[in-house]
């Protein structure tokens, strides 16, 4: 989550930084697995399973 710099309301990312879209719907995010929710390079230094 990006916040302003006076941490009043939600920032937009930069067209340099990348963004991850989470469902803020708690329910959905239970069926969700973590690794469908890290970022790529995390799954890509983890390796094939």
């Amino acid at each position: 989550m990006a916040v302003s710099a006076d941490g009043e309301r939600l920032a937009q990312a930069g067209p340099s930084e990348g963004e991850i879209r989470v469902p803020l719907d708690l329910s959905a995010r239970s069926r969700e697995k973590p690794e469908e929710l890290r970022p790529d390079y995390l799954n890509e230094m983890r390796g094939p399973r």
